[in-house]
């Protein structure tokens, strides 16, 4: 049996998931960003936009301007709003 499907201890517990369900459960998030990717960092929108790419550019131009070092795409959860009115559907699968 493969190691990797058969672990379920991690489903659900890693930081950049749990951002993830927040921002997606979020009912501020999915009225200010509906139907836009946005860009993540520790429950923080740094980013938003119609694609990944203009989200990502929106989270360096962010950072620039505020005078921050620009983040690492390692550091940062990009996550894809449902459009408005839409209710976000988060599946967990369990092997």
């Amino acid at each position: 049996m493969n190691q990797e499907t058969n672990r379920t201890d991690w489903v659900g517990t890693s930081p950049a998931e749990e951002d993830y369900k927040w921002c997606l459960m979020n009912f501020e998030m999915q009225a200010r960003y509906a139907g836009k990717v946005v860009v993540l960092r520790d429950r923080i929108a740094i980013g938003a936009g119609r694609t990944y790419t203009l989200a990502w550019t929106d989270a360096l131009k962010n950072a620039e301007e505020a005078n921050q070092p620009p983040p690492s795409r390692e550091d940062v959860v990009f996550v894809v709003m449902p459009p408005d009115g839409e209710i976000p559907a988060i599946t967990r699968v369990k092997h």
